[in-house]
């Protein structure tokens, strides 16, 4: 009788937990960054510039493990003449990348031997290298809502610093 009790009020707890689909609405409605209600001028400053990699969620066990060893990222979206350049710059803990399939191999991190690789992946990216405790709710109710569940795989730990451009390699 105990047990069915418990049962009942941790399924009460967990449903009430759920976001429904109205609340999931606003939080996965992408912005439009398309005319007519704004300019070029206002796509560029909205995607334009450095941004900083704050939280990320993935579904392939591939990628969950490179996460795990991810101190920070950032990016930096710039003009190029066929139209946008992304540049993207990441601290991994204590890695050198020369021959991958051995890299892969040695952090334990199951390889998938095929050409192709499909997943589903959630970021969070900010302007700010901090990340607010009220964002990270946000962006786990909104992972939520994208069918991820539990804690992001990443969450950028302030102590770690960013790399610069100069500390990076060019590949």
């Amino acid at each position: 009788m105990c047990l069915r009790g418990l049962l009942l009020v941790s399924g009460l707890f967990l449903s009430s937990w759920a976001l429904t689909p109205e609340e999931c609405k606003p939080l996965v409605t992408p912005f439009s960054l398309a005319p007519p209600w704004t300019t070029l001028q206002v796509q560029k400053t909205k995607m334009h510039g450095r941004s900083y990699i704050l939280a990320g969620y993935n579904d392939n066990d591939v990628f969950k493990a490179i996460l795990k060893t991810l101190e920070s990222s950032w990016m930096n979206v710039t003009d190029s003449p066929s139209g946008v350049f992304m540049s993207q710059f990441n601290k991994l803990v204590n890695s050198t990348v020369k021959h991958f399939d051995l890299v892969l191999k040695n952090l334990n991190i199951p390889s998938e031997n095929r050409e192709e690789i499909s997943l589903r992946a959630l970021y969070l990216m900010g302007r700010e290298a901090t990340l607010k405790d009220s964002d990270l709710e946000e962006f786990k109710k909104q992972a939520s809502c994208l069918g991820f569940s539990g804690e992001p795989q990443y969450i950028y730990n302030p102590k770690n610093g960013f790399c610069t451009e100069e500390e990076s390699i060019k590949m």
